[in-house]
């Protein structure tokens, strides 16, 4: 409903310092943000940008909100590469890559502190050191979302084996925030894979061994 949206958006808007940052002004319901934010303003300002870059709609009549944020967000690039968390540069990651904004700094920044273990690729929210397993979910599906949107997918793939690897039984991860951020990686993975022509080749063995099928 584009009324509701507009709604909300007048409140954003609203919400949106001279300097283009945003800051919490309340208690935070799901995730705190600030609590794995070095650098004040950035993730919540970036989690707000992407939101408005993930609708056409509201990328298309949003404009000056969406500039005064990236203006903000360039002012701290530095300090995101050298004294960022991971949340931080993940998040700043995707949103650069939904912007079409250059990226390939803090891509490679996230390389050199990936996890690697059994053809999986993830992230913690600092430099070698552990986190919880959703923060881990979090901060590895912003980087996927990133790849995703660049069209890299062989890089992408580990991530999202990562990610698999970490659902519970129901299909979801362990919060309501990771659980939203892991789907939505596996999903935009799962379309961007998807060919509506392929054809999938199978043959039935028996119990020796023999194709019967």
């Amino acid at each position: 409903d584009k009324s509701v949206m507009q709604k909300a958006m007048n409140y954003i808007k609203n919400q949106q310092k001279d300097d283009g940052r945003f800051e919490n002004n309340g208690n935070a319901q799901f995730r705190d943000l600030n609590k794995y934010s070095a650098i004040k303003g950035v993730s919540l300002t970036a989690y707000v940008l992407i939101g408005i870059l993930e609708n056409d709609y509201l990328k298309t009549n949003y404009p000056v909100v969406i500039e005064k944020g990236l203006q903000f967000i360039k002012t701290k690039y530095y300090d995101i590469i050298h004294d960022g968390t991971n949340y931080e540069q993940a998040m700043t990651f995707y949103l650069y890559s939904l912007a079409g904004e250059s990226h390939q700094i803090l891509l490679e920044k996230l390389r050199e502190v990936a996890f690697k273990r059994d053809g999986e690729v993830y992230w913690e929210y600092k430099e070698r050191n552990p986190s919880s397993p959703s923060i881990q979910v979090e901060v590895s599906s912003y980087v996927a979302l990133g790849l995703i949107k660049l069209r890299e997918y062989d890089e992408a793939k580990p991530i999202i084996k990562f990610l698999m690897s970490r659902r519970n039984p129901k299909g979801g991860f362990e919060t309501t925030t990771d659980t939203v951020l892991g789907l939505q990686a596996l999903t935009e993975m799962s379309k961007a894979l998807y060919a509506k022509d392929s054809k999938i080749n199978f043959s039935l063995k028996n119990q020796n061994n023999e194709k019967v099928l």
